[in-house]
């Protein structure tokens, strides 16, 4: 399995109950965005190097970077005043958004960080399920291969689509790993049945999106990763 497709009909209520859930999902998995893990409600950015950095965050070790590697990220070619006006512009933003409203993210002199438990990811999520050997869950959340995470961020700034180009992979490959781990016979599972399993839950969503394709027309909406 090289990726995921996650489907927007998903139930991502099912692992955690509600009143335990933080307050945002971030979906890395086909186009990156933020929702409300209980609605589906999404919370956009108008600036793409607002969603870039939250992109970074959400993947962080500890879920921090400073304000320096912000800059040098995602305005690299910039002086650094400059780019401290323009770092300071899309905090601006985040603090206005539900996002920065409810809390969820520490702003600092020097550090930015999600708080603890105020996010969790698509990536996150799957990769939890197959540790725990969940593989009918996985399943029903993994609805196809796909290749490709963040969708929308590239050509940000060469330096961002560097971190991008390795973070891909990497994530990719935890994900892959997690899975390939959680269908071995030393997990208690047949990967025969597994990877069928895993198939044709896929094939029921590629048939679901291709119908619902036809009643909508070139409208119908689509998330490929």
């Amino acid at each position: 399995m090289s990726g995921a497709m996650i489907s927007d009909q998903t139930d991502w209520g099912s692992a955690t109950s509600t009143s335990q859930r933080p307050r945002f999902e971030i979906r890395l998995l086909g186009r990156f965005r933020i929702v409300d893990p209980v609605t589906d409600e999404e919370y956009p950015f108008r600036s793409r190097k607002a969603s870039a950095l939250l992109a970074y965050l959400a993947v962080a070790t500890d879920r921090e970077l400073t304000r320096e590697r912000a800059m040098e990220l995602l305005w690299g070619s910039r002086g650094e005043e400059q780019a401290r006006g323009s770092l300071r512009q899309i905090l601006y933003e985040i603090r206005s958004s539900p996002l920065g409203e409810s809390g969820a993210l520490d702003i600092g002199r020097l550090h930015l960080s999600f708080r603890p438990d105020a996010i969790e990811t698509d990536v996150g999520q799957l990769t939890e399920l197959a540790r725990r050997g969940d593989i009918a869950a996985l399943a029903a959340r993994s609805g196809g291969c796909a290749d490709r995470m963040f969708e929308g961020l590239d050509g940000i700034d060469p330096a961002f689509d560097d971190w991008l180009r390795v973070e891909r992979e990497q994530q990719l490959f935890n994900l892959n790993q997690a899975i390939m781990t959680a269908c071995t016979p030393e997990a208690g599972h047949d990967p025969v049945a597994a990877r069928a399993e895993t198939q044709h839950s896929g094939r029921a969503t590629a048939e679901r999106r291709s119908a619902a394709g036809r009643e909508t027309g070139p409208a119908g909406r689509q998330i490929r990763a």
